[in-house]
């Protein structure tokens, strides 16, 4: 998916809500720098509550996106 293209939302598939440290630790990244990935929306996401995210699947390194992909 291309950066900056729009989104319908309903018809995105997303992965489980996840914290701060699973998903640095998923996208191999310092927790300071998922944190300002997803405040900037530099991956598609949606904020759950203070401390839960979910991602778009299509956004998960491949070897994350399958096991995601029931969801």
């Amino acid at each position: 998916m291309r950066k900056n293209s729009v989104i319908d939302a309903t018809q995105v598939k997303w992965s489980h809500p996840m914290g701060l440290k699973t998903l640095s630790q998923i996208f191999d990244v310092h927790r300071n720098t998922m944190s300002k990935w997803l405040k900037d929306q530099v991956i598609c996401n949606q904020q759950l509550s203070p401390r839960r995210w979910r991602v778009a699947t299509y956004e998960l390194p491949n070897e994350y996106e399958e096991d995601f992909m029931h969801l």
